[in-house]
């Protein structure tokens, strides 16, 4: 885990010199490994302790894999959004106009929302 967390930090120090797409999703990237790291762990926990006999533990752990599903999912999510927006992006420089695309995404809670999970995508890396 200590390497995964070290190679975290190296990628937020390499993004400073790179366009914020590329050092979004290398963050993106570094992040799933710590969560497959965790599910991996919390996965085998989890059917260590029901074939133990010890139901609650099991559940326990069981919710808290969930739980790191659900992170892993969200930044799946992010990411498909971050191409999304680049390729909306290409699009615009090959004949689209900026202008259409300010006006469809200025009122969009989807781009506000996006934006919200950078942010938090940021700060949880930063906190581990």
């Amino acid at each position: 885990m200590a390497g995964l967390i070290e190679e975290g930090r190296e990628i937020i120090d390499e993004g400073e010199d790179q366009d914020d797409l590329a050092a979004d999703l290398a963050l993106i990237a570094a992040a799933q490994k710590v969560e497959h790291y965790e599910i991996s762990g919390y996965g085998t926990a989890r059917a260590l302790a029901g074939q133990t006999g010890q139901p609650a533990i099991a559940q326990l752990l069981a919710s808290t894999l969930a739980e790191e599903e659900i992170a892993d999912n969200l930044l799946t999510q992010i990411a498909r959004e971050l191409m999304g927006n680049a390729r909306l992006r290409g699009a615009t420089e090959n004949g689209v106009t900026a202008a259409t695309e300010a006006n469809d995404t200025a009122d969009d809670p989807e781009s506000q929302e996006t934006s919200t999970r950078r942010s938090r995508l940021h700060s949880t890396t930063k906190s581990r």
